[in-house]
């Protein structure tokens, strides 16, 4: 669908109203469509100009944490963290390189995601003989989402023979496509919303293994920038995912 959406903006002439109706409809976040509308631009001068395409494949066994917060300030509400995860990133990217030694690169792709929903929770509400008394809630999900990246990465000169620093900063629109309770083993996404965004920063090593191969080691720390509880909790709850990875990737 964002292929789509890079498409149509590439065959017309940039329409303020027609971007900002894509962008609202496909990009929630006011960050995210920044972040998109300049990716957007990028690729269309790509495609004016002579790059350099490969095909990727990524593996990032990751550790996910939540930030949490309160949205209200309700008599007896409360909310924590209940600990860090683990969880994986992985999936097919395609790279566009430009320059003379190939140091700029724009990625996408469609990576499979795990992120976790780990969280205590207090609220008031009724017993049996209808007193207000302090409920404790506990969840612990396995979230799993397709990610739509968009990255921008930066390639150092040599440092050693055929080895190259990278530095890369970018995001991801993120769908909602299954989730799991791990103590109940109850599938289940509900009380989750339908989607995320993220922001990423990063930086590895890539080392060429002959013209067209290379292999990439790196470490990655992504942002959750939405809520991803759903309208039934967030109007009091704030529950943010965030994960920091290792990177590890070929390139052909």
């Amino acid at each position: 669908m964002i292929f789509l959406y890079f498409k149509i903006i590439n065959r017309i002439s940039i329409n303020s109203d027609l971007f900002n109706f894509l962008s609202n409809l496909f990009l929630p976040n006011l960050i995210m469509k920044k972040l998109f509308a300049v990716s957007a631009l990028m690729i269309i001068f790509l495609q004016s100009t002579t790059a350099q395409v490969k095909i990727g494949l990524l593996f990032s066994p990751c550790v996910n944490f939540n930030r949490v917060a309160l949205n209200s300030d309700i008599k007896g509400n409360d909310i924590s963290s209940a600990g860090s995860a683990l969880g994986f990133i992985g999936g097919p990217e395609i790279s566009f390189f430009f320059g003379s030694n190939e140091n700029y690169s724009i990625t996408t792709g469609a990576w499979y995601a795990v992120k976790r929903g780990k969280y205590d929770r207090k609220f008031t509400g009724k017993n049996d003989k209808n007193e207000d008394v302090i409920i404790d809630s506990s969840r612990n999900s396995i979230l799993q989402y397709v990610q739509i990246p968009l990255t921008f990465k930066l390639y150092t000169n040599e440092i050693a023979t055929d080895m190259k620093l990278y530095f890369q900063i970018g995001g991801s629109v993120d769908i909602l496509v299954g989730g799991r309770e791990v103590d109940s083993k109850i599938k289940s996404t509900k009380g989750y919303r339908a989607f995320d965004s993220s922001i990423l920063i990063g930086s590895g090593i890539k080392y060429s293994l002959g013209e067209n191969t290379a292999v990439l080691l790196g470490l990655r720390y992504t942002r959750g920038l939405l809520n991803v509880l759903d309208s039934s909790l967030r109007d009091n709850y704030k529950v943010n995912n965030d994960m920091i990875s290792l990177d590890l990737g070929i390139q052909f």
